[in-house]
């Protein structure tokens, strides 16, 4: 009770009303901080974006003009997709024009629905092989396509 009443009094002496803006000030400027804080934490993350992008560019794309891979023999010189994510179909063309083929028989683990691989450019040139994925949904999916080929 005694708190209540000499408050208003109290906080009108001008030390306790400048400590009390000051104090405003204070929580004003930690708010601001927190939201400089959240911009650099967001710049931050832009940037190791950026140095990723930059890094996958450098792989990507600058390798193939750096010295050391204009070799011929490089294998990296020939990616070339047509099924594959990567270029690896033309990787693997040239690594079997290189060595020669006997049976012509491939496996791959991890297929998917046999549209986007490392072996679907094989099968399209009269290999034969094996596909082996752990998703059921893609299994439906093959099944069908195979039965629509073999109808049409």
């Amino acid at each position: 009770m005694l708190k209540r009443i000499f408050a208003k009094p109290y906080r009108s002496l001008p030390v306790i009303r400048e400590s009390y803006h000051i104090r405003a000030s204070l929580q004003n400027t930690m708010a601001s901080l927190q939201n400089i804080m959240a911009s650099l934490r967001n710049i931050e993350n832009y940037l190791k974006d950026l140095k990723a992008t930059q890094t996958i560019r450098l792989v990507d794309l600058d390798l193939r003009d750096h010295p050391r891979y204009r070799d011929p023999q490089r294998l990296l010189r020939f990616q070339a997709q047509v099924c594959s994510q990567n270029g690896e179909d033309g990787i693997i063309h040239e690594i079997f024009r290189r060595i020669g083929t006997t049976t012509k028989i491939f496996a791959e683990v991890g297929v998917g629905d046999g549209c986007e691989n490392n072996t679907a450019f094989l099968l399209s040139q009269g290999w034969t092989g094996f596909w082996i994925d752990g998703e059921s949904a893609f299994w439906e999916l093959w099944k069908i396509g195979m039965t629509s080929r073999t109808i049409a």
